[in-house]
Formats: C-alpha cells, sequence, structure tokens
C-alpha cells in the first residue's frame, strides 16, 4: 500500500469518525515513516519521553503532589489565552484541546505545552507516552477524591467535555453519558 493511500485512509477515517485525532495522526506518522528509505525518522512506536526526564533525579513523584488546585491564563501574550486549571498543582487541564488521549479531558504534567506524560483523571493513570503507562505515578484514592471534589476541576471537565462534543462530533467517547462524571 502507498504512503498516499495510506494517509487518505487515514484521513477518510477521521473525517467519517471511524478513529479520533490521536489514532489518525499516529496513522500519519506510521505511514511517513514507513516511506522514509533513508531511515532518518526514528520508530513513532518507541516511547521517547522517559519517566526520570519529567520528574527530576531528586524529587519523586510523589513528593510533588499535593490536593490544592488554582486556576490560571497563560502570562505570555502571544499564547492563545485558553483557560487552564492547574490540578494537584502539577497537571494542567486545558480548554480547547483536541487531543483525546489518554480522556476527554486530560491533564499534561507541569505545562500544557508538555505532551507527556498525561493524566487520565477517571482511572487515576499517568502515561509517559502513548501506551506507556507509568504505574508508580498513579494518583492515590486521596488525590483522586480531591480532584473529583473541587467544584472547579468538575465545571472545567463538563465545558471541556461540552466543547469537545460540539467541535468533534463523530468522537466516540468511550462511556455512554461522558456527561456523568464521578461521584464526588
Amino acid at each position: 500500500m502507498s504512503t498516499d493511500t495510506m494517509i487518505f485512509l487515514a484521513g477518510f477515517s477521521f473525517e467519517v469518525g471511524l478513529i479520533g485525532l490521536d489514532e489518525y495522526e499516529e496513522r500519519i506518522e506510521i505511514a511517513l515513516w514507513l516511506d522514509d528509505d533513508s531511515d532518518t525518522r526514528s520508530d513513532p512506536r518507541t516511547p521517547t519521553v522517559e519517566v526520570s526526564e519529567r520528574c527530576g533525579e531528586e524529587q519523586s513523584f510523589e513528593s510533588i503532589l499535593d490536593s490544592s488546585s488554582r486556576a490560571s491564563i497563560p502570562s505570555n501574550p502571544l499564547e492563545p489565552r485558553i483557560l487552564e486549571l492547574i490540578a494537584l498543582k502539577v497537571w494542567y487541564f486545558t480548554g480547547s484541546d483536541p487531543d483525546s488521549y489518554p480522556s476527554v479531558p486530560h491533564g499534561h504534567y507541569q505545562n500544557a505545552n508538555r505532551p507527556w506524560p498525561k493524566l487520565n483523571p477517571y482511572i487515576g493513570r499517568v502515561f509517559s507516552a502513548k501506551h506507556v503507562e507509568d504505574q508508580g505515578a498513579r494518583l492515590s484514592k486521596k488525590e483522586m477524591r480531591d480532584l473529583w471534589t473541587d467544584n472547579g476541576f468538575r465545571d472545567h471537565c463538563r465545558k471541556q467535555i461540552m466543547w469537545y462534543m460540539q467541535e468533534h462530533s463523530y468522537y466516540r467517547f468511550p462511556v455512554k453519558n461522558p456527561m456523568r462524571l464521578p461521584r464526588r
């Protein structure tokens, strides 16, 4: 199969709602990698983020987390003014995030522009790369409860889900009613 055909099929599948944005992007990366005869592209299926890179050597992941949160707006006037919610002091949840992996919404560690690691707040799992869970960084039961009892976080989730449903109507949420959030 040619690269053009693979890219066409990925685009078609995305447009009709058979796959989400993250799967579409991954298929494009794979098609371009397969087409590269010079072997200058690295295998896109290989995780590129090391777990130790995001936490630093001296500080453990668990020691960084605590149960407070706050809302903020990026201070750089050149960046789009997107409301961010900072949960547990290290997880950035942004509005208008087109990426659906690992969940809608999901948190980015320490910076909204940082691609990895990501937090699925529904199950408390942290991913250091696509489909690569960092089991040592999972949220505790207390952290999960603190997160889901925060009214600001719940409101942010509802807004992100509603935005995602409107902007990406093809996306199939993994639950029957995405607006039904976990209990407090």
